[in-house]
């Protein structure tokens, strides 16, 4: 099971968090913040939290988003 949320706490961050359940490597809860950059750049920094009785580790979490891209123009 997945479940995940999003919360703006501004205009330009949103508190954003996942929760995946299983008995693997992916069994895990995320909570990052994610600061909107511009309109195609989005940076996140969280924590990856190890559910309990799951054996994983603790990390940090970096995801850069790039959003779309132009390939020329468009006629």
């Amino acid at each position: 099971m997945l479940l995940g949320f999003e919360v703006p706490v501004s205009k330009k961050l949103l508190l954003m968090g996942d929760f995946v359940s299983g008995t693997n490597a992916t069994n895990v809860s995320i909570i990052d913040l994610n600061f909107l950059a511009t309109k195609r750049l989005q940076l996140c920094l969280g924590g990856m939290l190890p559910n309990p009785n799951s054996g994983n580790n603790s990390g940090i979490v970096f995801e850069l988003n790039l959003l779309g891209f132009d390939d020329g123009p468009t006629h």
